[in-house]
């Protein structure tokens, strides 16, 4: 019985960092098109030039992709971490 709800527990655990994932993909989709729309009105309204916006874009996607890289390797370690240390406690 022992192992059906550690393989519960690990299911749920695994399902909520898939979620999370999901999550940090749609605030990011969200904040690039808010990017892009600000770079579109403001491109038209003060009349700066079009590699400015793409810099800005450019930049913005780096960003996204370091965050979204932070966010999936902290769930990663606390991963690694929790087996570490249900390891330790059946051993001892």
């Amino acid at each position: 019985m022992k192992l059906c709800v550690t393989a519960a527990a690990w299911i749920a655990f695994l399902s909520g960092g898939r979620w999370m994932g999901c999550l940090v993909d749609i605030v990011g989709a969200g904040f690039i098109g808010t990017v892009a729309f600000g770079s579109l009105i403001t491109v038209s309204l003060t009349g700066t030039d079009a590699g400015t916006a793409g810099l800005t874009l450019s930049y913005s996607v780096m960003l996204l992709t370091v965050f979204q890289w932070a966010a999936r390797m902290s769930v990663e370690v606390e991963n690694q971490v929790r087996i570490s240390l249900f390891l330790c406690n059946s051993f001892l």
